[in-house]
């Protein structure tokens, strides 16, 4: 049996449906300085349409963008979850539930799950941004379970193709 020391995790507390819930997650994730202000936009508008609670994806993320490490565009490594990327992860409650998948990170406008098109202020996208390959973080679901989700690929990044228009 092999152990692997985990640094720079916050585990913070959310009380969902009167239940407490703990969830893991990286103290900082990585982002672009183009990701986060445009993502902090989109946040910033869905509040317009009535409060964003802390325990909600958008919630959530948006604590993470702001504290996240932000780096120039030209300067994020190709391994991390960017706005755009096509990114390959693991997820479930458990390791019966377990679930490999693809997906592109998109803008709330240009999701389509039939396509593979996830939102990043859905529960997955806000999950998946910002992560680097091999991290994972736990969030509670829609049902109030903790569903963890891993960043196993990144397939396509715009940076790493030097599309700084997407």
């Amino acid at each position: 049996m092999s152990s692997q020391y985990v640094s720079n995790i916050n585990i913070i507390a959310f009380v969902v449906n009167r239940k407490i819930l703990l969830i893991m997650m990286p103290a900082n994730i990585l982002v672009t300085s183009l990701d986060r202000g445009r993502v902090l936009e989109l946040i910033d508008r869905a509040s317009l349409r009535g409060p964003i609670a802390p325990a909600s994806p958008a919630g959530r993320l948006s604590q993470a963008l702001r504290a996240a490490v932000v780096v120039a565009p030209a300067d994020i490594p190709r391994q991390v979850a960017t706005l755009h990327s096509k990114v390959i992860y693991r997820t479930g409650r458990n390791s019966q539930t377990t679930q490999v998948q693809t997906v592109t990170l998109v803008p709330p406008s240009a999701a389509d799950p039939v396509l593979g098109r996830e939102s990043v202020l859905s529960p997955t996208g806000s999950a998946l941004l910002g992560l680097t390959e091999g991290q994972s973080v736990e969030q509670p679901d829609d049902a109030g379970c903790i569903r963890r989700y891993t960043l196993l690929k990144v397939i396509f990044q715009p940076e790493a193709a030097g599309r700084f228009d997407l």
